[in-house]
């Protein structure tokens, strides 16, 4: 099956508009985050808002952070991994903020892996956001879900990346990106587009 003939489709996807409904009581026990509602009991964020958040300063804010996580994992997400990455939140906004200002390598992939709370779907997500490259390549989502697909859903142009796993994520993560900057190109899209249209579509297709 090829990705190329749903281009059409994918360059339509809103990528800015596309918001959760994140709901107060799925946070109510990190404070942090229960401040922001203020005296609402739910937030919509879309992706367009937390790409101007990442814009609007030379620092990465803790906003930003709690912004990405609340868009992420919108029910609170699973085990500590949130509170974690919450208690070392300087380290991480120090982390962010260096690779704004310089990009990211390999080395620089696997170091912010190894930050508390942070695994490759929760960091790709923060590298997205704030538009960091990776070489030459802009940074998009990679998470278990898409990893999934691309096990699984047999897309003639991703081939290349039908052998990772969760666990060889960071180490393939400049292949992920190279296959696709290269095929947005050749759609016309965005690499978020791209993203979008695998994340909500690539498992749930058949040629």
């Amino acid at each position: 099956m090829r990705i190329i003939s749903f281009a059409k489709v994918i360059k339509q996807l809103p990528e800015d508009q596309h918001s959760f409904s994140i709901k107060k009581t799925n946070w109510n026990n990190i404070k942090e985050v229960v401040k922001l509602f203020d005296k609402n009991d739910s937030m919509n964020i879309s992706r367009g808002d937390l790409f101007e958040l990442g814009e609007s300063s030379e620092e990465v804010s803790k906003e930003f952070i709690i912004k990405v996580l609340m868009w992420g994992y919108p029910t609170g997400g699973r085990g500590k991994n949130i509170q974690n990455a919450l208690a070392h939140i300087d380290d991480i906004s120090q982390y962010l903020t260096n690779s704004k200002k310089n990009n990211i390598n390999e080395e620089d992939l696997i170091n912010g892996t190894k930050l508390s709370g942070i695994g490759l779907s929760t960091l790709s997500k923060f590298l997205y956001f704030l538009k960091i490259e990776m070489k030459e390549y802009p940074t998009v989502i990679l998470d278990l879900r898409l990893i999934t697909m691309l096990r699984k859903a047999g897309f003639d142009e991703l081939t290349n990346l039908k052998e990772i796993t969760y666990s060889k994520g960071p180490k393939m993560y400049c292949t992920y990106l190279k296959e696709i900057s290269s095929l947005s190109k050749k759609i016309g899209c965005s690499v978020g587009q791209l993203e979008m249209f695998l994340f909500i579509f690539g498992s749930n297709l058949k040629e």
